[in-house]
């Protein structure tokens, strides 16, 4: 079946918008209220620093994977701007699957959780839909 060429556009447009707004969305969540704890609501990096302060060494690998989500996101429009399409996709897609898999753990766990955890979710799998796209309309039509 052969995908209308103004179809086609339309969804070659559409895949940096929402490669952009899917990166945004997941690292601004990471900045919201992820859960509760004493009286007031702790973000996603005050979360990956608990192990730290608890002298738990074996998570600084997935604490230093999770302070570079800013930067993949960041590398997202950077490339996407110098046109490598390719890469952004691949960086969107990586940011996705560790932000979603991150948030869906919180999520599973017996935490009160806040709105971050949410809305990070949803960004990671805005980015991921929006990073198929872009290695799916990746050639000219």
């Amino acid at each position: 079946m052969r995908i209308r060429t103004t179809t086609y556009r339309q969804l070659r447009a559409a895949a940096p918008v929402g490669a952009v707004a899917g990166a945004a969305i997941a690292v601004f969540g990471m900045f919201l209220g992820w859960f509760q704890s004493g009286s007031r609501m702790r973000n996603s990096f005050e979360m990956f620093r608990i192990p730290q302060q608890l002298g738990l060494e074996g998570f600084t690998g997935v604490r230093v994977v999770w302070f570079l989500m800013p930067v993949l996101a960041a590398g997202v429009v950077g490339f996407l701007v110098l046109g490598r399409r390719e890469i952004s996709a691949g960086l969107v897609m990586l940011q996705a699957v560790v932000s979603a898999s991150v948030a869906a753990i919180v999520l599973a766990g017996s935490l009160e959780t806040g709105v971050g955890v949410v809305v990070t979710l949803m960004g990671s799998l805005v980015g991921f839909a929006a990073g198929v796209l872009l290695l799916l309309t990746r050639a000219e039509a």
